[in-house]
């Protein structure tokens, strides 16, 4: 059994989207609280970048570290309590609008893993079902929604040991709480969108740093690594210098592919003009478009970015055949990665009826899954 399964006794763990929910809890003194390591803020930021590199998407952020958030999560931590609980956030009025993963930990001589822990919500994917945006029946998913939501772009964790857990049977167990804004898991909706990578970021500009979205390249001291990843379609034009798709009359989007007509019953007022939904259903209505009745798709060649365009051409001589063999080295490079794949599982077909974990499992009615994920 490998160190991880010796130190990991008991793993739960649950995500929530948290709403206007209030919770009373004493503040009972738990035996004490943990201080966040830069390493371990380091290692749940990156696991988080890690992961949602895997998704193909085409509008996922990159995820940075937010110590209100983890002021607010040390808060929650410190109740010991094993319910959903969004008080507001340290340094604001009433802002409440958070998304929240817990996890709870009984181990033993060991801290925990945030690389783990991490892991472990992001495996519910598994119980995830993209093309019906929800969870398989009877299954929980939340925690693998939060991790990869495309427009969340900030975290903040804290934990803290807990001698008794209210609300859970845990007894001598360690209590992490992570935060999140953009708050995600949103009824109905995906956590992202499929495509290539970052030409439909939330921000409007196809900046991209390793296959995600970076608000941050716009900046005259950006980092190097950014590249401008544009595709731009149906006639639009590519601004260089901010990566920026102007889109022609009949077409929206940061990539121009979505027709310019309002898409909701709610498009009739003004007023709901602000948030990313609503400017997305109705972009006529909020004047981010203009309507072309004629308008046609494909009419003219796709606009790439630098970035793209190297990636492009790389993929290109990736597939191109090998004039000796007849055969491309992707597909080369695919057969042996096949046989490999092979080779591991039936190793670890072999091994892993040796390895077990021990835990509680929990359940949840509809009511308690958020957007009735069933």
């Amino acid at each position: 059994m490998s160190s991880v399964y010796m130190r990991l006794l008991v793993a739960i763990s649950l995500t929530m989207t948290l709403g206007h929910v209030d919770v009373h809890s004493a503040r009972v003194p738990r035996s004490e609280a943990r201080t966040m390591t830069d390493k371990q803020k380091s290692d749940i930021v990156n696991k988080h970048n890690d992961l949602r590199t895997q998704e193909g998407a085409a509008d996922m952020e990159t995820m940075t570290w937010n110590e209100t958030l983890a002021l607010g999560a040390a808060e929650v931590a410190a109740l010991c309590t094993w319910k959903r609980n969004n008080p507001p956030l340290p340094g604001t009025a009433n802002f409440t609008s958070y998304g929240q993963n817990l996890g709870l930990y009984m181990i033993s001589g060991a801290s925990i893993s945030m690389v783990q822990a991490v892991q472990s919500w992001y495996d519910e994917k598994s119980d995830y079902r993209y093309n019906k945006s929800r969870c398989k029946y009877g299954k929980w998913c939340g925690n693998y929604t939060q991790v990869v939501w495309a427009r969340t772009r900030q975290v903040g964790c804290a934990y803290h040991y807990c001698d008794i857990m209210e609300e859970s049977a845990a007894t001598n167990a360690e209590f992490l709480v992570c935060n999140y804004i953009t708050m995600g898991n949103e009824r109905g909706k995906k956590p992202f969108k499929k495509g290539p990578q970052c030409t439909k970021c939330g921000s409007g500009a196809a900046w991209c740093t390793g296959k995600l979205c970076n608000r941050e390249c716009s900046r005259a001291d950006a980092s190097p690594d950014c590249w401008c990843a544009a595709h731009c379609h149906n006639c639009a034009t590519l601004d260089k210098t901010t990566c920026r798709c102007s889109c022609a009359d009949g077409w929206y989007g940061t990539d121009c592919t979505q027709p310019c007509q309002d898409n909701a019953e709610l498009c009739n007022s003004s007023h709901v003009c602000g948030s990313p939904f609503t400017e997305e259903t109705c972009p006529v209505l909020c004047k981010l478009c203009t309507p072309d009745p004629n308008a046609k798709p494909g009419q003219c060649p796709v606009v790439y970015g630098m970035g793209a365009q190297v990636a492009k051409a790389t993929l290109v001589n990736r597939t191109s055949p090998d004039s000796s063999t007849g055969q491309s080295q992707y597909q080369y490079q695919q057969q042996c990665r096949t046989v490999t794949l092979l080779l591991l599982g039936l190793y670890v077909r072999h091994t892993v009826t040796h390895h077990y974990n021990v835990g509680y499992s929990s359940s949840f009615s509809s009511g308690d899954r958020p957007g009735a994920w069933a």
